[in-house]
C-alpha cells in the first residue's frame, strides 16, 4: 500500500496490477484505454496493433495491424473508450481518420479526420469529439476548443481565449519534443480540458483557475485549482533549447521570455464519475507530479502527489505507463485509490 499525505487528507493508493509489456514487443509509451468492464486497450504505433488485455493483465487478442485499408492503422496516437457507444475510439493520424472498435475487438466502424488542424482528442456525448484547433493560440492569437461529430461534418468552434496577440512561433516549427521546449516559454503556455457527461473543464496555462463550460461551450463558473507552481531558471531554459539544432535554437531564442513558474495546470482528467484531476508540471525530470481533485462545482476532494500523470482514470483506479531504472522494461501499472 502507498500512502500519499497531503494537508487535508490521506489518500490511499493499492498497486493492484504492473504488466511487463515489453514481452508483447511494445518499448515506447503508447496510448491505452480501459473500457467499463476493466478490459485495457493498449495502442501501439510501431506495429499497429490494438492489443486487448483483462483487467488482470492476461492477452485477450490482439487486432489490427500496419497498413492503409480498412481496418488497418499507420499511425495511431490516440484511443479512449466511449461509455456512451460502448466502443474505443482511435486516432489514426497516419492514415487521418477515426476508428471504432468493439470489446470483442471487432471494426465497428471508420470517420475521416475533419480538415485542418486538431489537438488532444476528448470523447463527447452523441458520437461527438471535443478537439482543440490551437493549443497555444499560435496561429489566430487564440488557443480554441471545437467538436466534431463523427458523422464527418464540419468542425464548431465553442470556445475561445483571447491573447494579446499571435504567437511568432508556431507549433509546425518545432520538431520532436517541441511541445515541452515550448512549455518554458511565455509564448506557449498551452490549453488543458477534458469533458465529463455533462460539461467541459478547461483551463489556460498561465492563469489558476479551472473554467466550467457546458456542452455548447457556454461558461457556467470557474473555480481555483491552488497548484504548486515551481521556479524556472534562465538554466533550464537554455538546456532545453541546446537540444534542437541551429535553425530552431535560433527561432526559440528570438522568441524566448523567462518565465517566474511553471504554468498551474498541465493536464486536466475527468474521470467517470465527473471528479476533476488536475496536475502540475514536475519541479524538475524525476520528481513526481501534484495533484488536486475537485467536483464539477470546484470542492476539493483530495490532493496529493503520483510518480506520472495516468493515461487513464476509470472506477477508483489510475492506469499508467512507467519504466524500470535501466529504461529497458516497459510497465502498465494500475492503482486503485479511495477519495
Amino acid at each position: 500500500m502507498i500512502i500519499i499525505i497531503t494537508m487535508l487528507l490521506a489518500i490511499d493508493f493499492n498497486p493492484t496490477l504492473k504488466l511487463d509489456v515489453t514481452q508483447f514487443e511494445i518499448y515506447e509509451p503508447p496510448a491505452a484505454a480501459v473500457a467499463h468492464d476493466g478490459t485495457i486497450v493498449i495502442c501501439d504505433s510501431e506495429t499497429g496493433n490494438l492489443i486487448y488485455f483483462s483487467a488482470d493483465g492476461k492477452l485477450l487478442r490482439r487486432v489490427s495491424s500496419k497498413g492503409q485499408g480498412p481496418g488497418e492503422l499507420q499511425m495511431p496516437g490516440w484511443i479512449e473508450w466511449d461509455p456512451h457507444k460502448g466502443v474505443f475510439r482511435i486516432g489514426d493520424y497516419g492514415n487521418r481518420r477515426f476508428s471504432s472498435w468493439n470489446l470483442k475487438g471487432e471494426l465497428k466502424g471508420e470517420t475521416p479526420f475533419f480538415k485542418g488542424q486538431g489537438f488532444m482528442f476528448k470523447v463527447m456525448p452523441n458520437d461527438t469529439l471535443l478537439l482543440s484547433r490551437d493549443l497555444a493560440g499560435h496561429f489566430e492569437g487564440r488557443p480554441r476548443l471545437a467538436i466534431y461529430p463523427l458523422n464527418g461534418t464540419e468542425t464548431e468552434e465553442i470556445w475561445a481565449y483571447e491573447l494579446d496577440k499571435q504567437r511568432e512561433v508556431t507549433a509546425a516549427d518545432l520538431p520532436n519534443d517541441g511541445g515541452r521546449v515550448a512549455r518554458l516559454l511565455r509564448w506557449d503556455p498551452r490549453l488543458s480540458y477534458d469533458a465529463g457527461s455533462n460539461f467541459i473543464a478547461v483551463t489556460w496555462g498561465e492563469t489558476q483557475d479551472i473554467q466550467i463550460l457546458d456542452l455548447t461551450g457556454k461558461k457556467q463558473r470557474q473555480f481555483g485549482v491552488e497548484m504548486p507552481q515551481y521556479p524556472l531558471t534562465k538554466e533550464q531554459i537554455q538546456n532545453q533549447v541546446m537540444e534542437f539544432n541551429e535553425r530552431f535554437r535560433s527561432l526559440l531564442a528570438k522568441n524566448m521570455v523567462l518565465r517566474e513558474f511553471w504554468p498551474a495546470t498541465s493536464q486536466i482528467i475527468v474521470d467517470e464519475a465527473d471528479r476533476i484531476w488536475t496536475f502540475s508540471f514536475q519541479k524538475e525530470d524525476g520528481e513526481p507530479f501534484s495533484f488536486r481533485v475537485f467536483n464539477s462545482n470546484g470542492d476539493k476532494l483530495g490532493s496529493g502527489t503520483l510518480p506520472e500523470i495516468p493515461d487513464s482514470i476509470l472506477k477508483d483506479k489510475l492506469y499508467f505507463f512507467s519504466q524500470d531504472e535501466d529504461e529497458e522494461a516497459l510497465f502498465l501499472e494500475a492503482w486503485s485509490y479511495t477519495l
